[in-house]
């Protein structure tokens, strides 16, 4: 917990809380997390930095298309987890939930 400039987007948070069945849909865990809120940013001013982490299958195609035709080696990840571990460069201040 820090205090932060008066100059800086604060970005809000929310705590979201699931519950996950078992096959015999017995509560098997709950699963709590905190969230950003992103919706909040201000148009044409925080946008300019933003991707989603989504690729199209065309591309998919041509990048093993690719690697065949060139002896490449081809290695899976998880976008997923790649995307939620992620190093940021910049500071991101929010509020406390």
């Amino acid at each position: 917990m820090v205090p932060y400039p008066n100059k800086k987007n604060v970005i809000g948070n929310k705590w979201i809380y699931k519950v996950k069945f078992n096959l015999v849909r017995d509560i098997e865990k709950y699963k709590p997390r905190l969230v950003a809120k992103g919706f909040a940013h201000k148009y044409d001013v925080y946008y300019e930095k933003t991707f989603p982490p989504v690729v199209k299958m065309l591309t998919i195609k041509i990048i093993l298309s690719l690697s065949t035709a060139q002896g490449w080696k081809v290695f899976q990840l998880d976008i997923k987890s790649a995307f939620l571990n992620g190093d940021l460069d910049v500071k991101i201040f929010m509020n406390k939930p």
